[in-house]
């Protein structure tokens, strides 16, 4: 249990890349080819992960649909967009870029679920 009353516990493989976490009884499996998460899975969902040559992420997939990542000058991931270009979630950030909140359409739904807020982190 940690101090915000939540129970989390992570899996990870022998390279030390997180392969798994569960929150308070709901497990996440992280599935890696290389040093790359290609897609994660729970009991509700599946996304899976675009990468481009370089590496970075493009896109994910929740679910059957597919949302593109918008980035800023810094490379932190701001929103994500669908398939006809319409920004569906923002990510704000303060200065130190700790995020602050999530907005749009999809913010609930789709934008939560990112777990891929600034950069190319996953947790």
């Amino acid at each position: 249990m940690n101090g915000n009353g939540y129970s989390i516990s992570y899996k990870y493989n022998a390279s030390c890349i997180r392969t798994g976490k569960t929150v308070n009884g709901v497990t996440t499996n992280y599935h890696i080819e290389g040093d790359k998460v290609t897609y994660q899975t729970s009991d509700s969902d599946k996304i899976h992960y675009t990468y481009d040559s370089n590496g970075k992420l493009v896109s994910m997939n929740l679910n059957g649909t597919e949302y593109y990542y918008i980035r800023n000058a810094q490379g932190d991931i701001t929103g994500l967009f669908d398939k006809v270009g319409t920004t569906v979630v923002q990510y704000n950030y303060d200065s130190w870029g700790k995020l602050i909140s999530i907005s749009g359409s999809l913010a609930s739904s789709v934008g939560v679920k990112n777990p891929c807020y600034t950069s190319n982190y996953f947790g």
